[in-house]
């Protein structure tokens, strides 16, 4: 009996390593296909594939260490998200455009960019960026529906630019 119990664990084991590794290769063809991110798809991806942990403060983050440079000075950097294999920022931006809010990588595989939109990978990772409306924001993301006069400030910009890299190891 077992070995029964061995190879079921070696079956879950090799299930648990490659599951993830799975979902972000059917998550990327999906978008390349419609060359759009679906931002509530996003967020169920980036929790389904490799939950982690949020870092919100309405009066702005530190810019250090971002995962594309900051071009835009006057973007607040307002939410992270960090785990084993995601790493997202939400900047919050008066522009209209993302390449005017961050730096886009130059080499690597374009699988499609567009005025709102980007993926391309380079190296090892996947860099996923796009560029929402506040509206289309608050349908979304909870952390800016407070009532506090702060909030309602930052819900005064035009657009959220969310800059994500997705490790593929």
């Amino acid at each position: 009996m077992r070995p029964y119990y061995l190879l079921l664990f070696a079956l879950i084991g090799i299930f648990l390593l490659r599951y993830p590794r799975a979902q972000v290769r059917k998550y990327i063809e999906r978008i390349t296909y419609e060359k759009k991110v679906h931002v509530s798809e996003f967020w169920k991806f980036r929790e389904l594939v490799s939950p982690g942990n949020f870092t919100f403060q309405s009066d702005g983050l530190s810019k250090k260490n971002p995962i594309l440079p900051i071009i835009d000075q006057n973007a607040k950097l307002t939410l992270r998200f960090q785990s084993s294999k995601i790493k997202s920022m939400e900047l919050l931006t008066k522009k209209s455009q993302f390449g005017d809010v961050v730096k886009v990588p130059r080499k690597g595989e374009i699988f499609f960019k567009n005025d709102v939109n980007m993926l391309v990978r380079s190296g090892d990772a996947y860099y996923l960026v796009y560029m929402q409306t506040i509206p289309e924001l608050l349908t979304v993301n909870g952390w800016y529906k407070y009532p506090g006069e702060h909030e309602k400030m930052l819900v005064s910009y035009k657009n959220a630019v969310t800059v994500a890299r997705i490790n593929v190891q």
